[in-house]
């Protein structure tokens, strides 16, 4: 999947960063779309994905039309890629604050409400080119630990890889990072961010005692922080030395 964060291209002047300019002739999408060809130069086609389409600005919602019309986008130089073989998605937040007030309310009737926003916010010819218009539900709880899982996986497995290391992590873990890490408007997004924060600064307290960042890592909500379990556990015997 070949994605284009749209916050990226606010203004005018990013269009030519996207189609090219004197500097770089076929701009960023030239590039990117060079990586996907074929031995024979020919686009193998896949899915190219929009974020946060209402964010673009309205002569960068030019593009889309050419390419949802025709299915080619000529760039400054000159080339002409053809599109034909993708998918093509476009994802925004437009809606997102009101179908929280609707939280009550049925989701054919959320639905009906941010779809009509859409309309409000988007050109209509564009609108009218969509071929299929989704409203997403709210991330139930079992999908938000669902998530959580796999960003911590992906993070753990790239640091024991990288450092040489053993970290795993228990299920209080995830709890922290769905509390900290999931937004009611933003969804799943901010997780990515905590879990790095969460586990960066364990890892960074080991190293300045240190000490290998290994072990099994556990929730000190009080503290807002993760820890390793030898340093729960040392902080748990303290507590009750103290309390004798």
């Amino acid at each position: 999947m070949i994605r284009f964060d749209m916050s990226e291209y606010q203004n005018r002047e990013q269009l030519e960063v996207l189609l090219g300019d004197k500097n770089y002739p076929q701009g960023q999408i030239g590039r990117i779309f060079d990586l996907n060809r074929n031995n024979h130069g020919e686009l193998q086609g896949g899915t190219i994905h929009f974020d946060e389409i209402e964010k673009a600005h309205l002569d960068i919602m030019l593009i889309l039309l050419q390419i949802l019309d025709d299915g080619r986008l000529t760039l400054r130089d000159g080339t002409l890629l053809d599109l034909s073989k993708f998918y093509i998605v476009m994802t925004s937040n437009i809606g997102a604050t009101e179908a929280m007030e609707m939280r009550k309310s049925t989701p054919e009737s959320i639905a009906r409400v941010v779809l009509s926003l859409v309309k409000e916010k988007l050109r209509p010819e564009l609108v009218n080119r969509i071929t299929e218009q989704v409203v997403f539900n709210r991330l139930d709880y079992s999908v938000q630990i669902e998530i959580a899982k796999l960003l911590l996986d992906r993070k753990i497995e790239r640091l024991n890889t990288h450092l040489n290391t053993d970290i795993r992590y228990s299920d209080c873990v995830i709890e922290q990072v769905i509390i900290e890490g999931f937004d009611t408007r933003f969804g799943a997004r901010p997780m990515r961010r905590c879990i790095e924060r969460l586990v960066g600064d364990a890892i960074a307290t080991k190293l300045m005692n240190d000490e290998p960042p290994s072990g099994l890592l556990r929730s000190n909500r009080p503290m807002g922080m993760l820890e390793f379990e030898q340093e729960t556990l040392a902080r748990e015997v303290e507590a009750s030395t103290i309390e004798k």
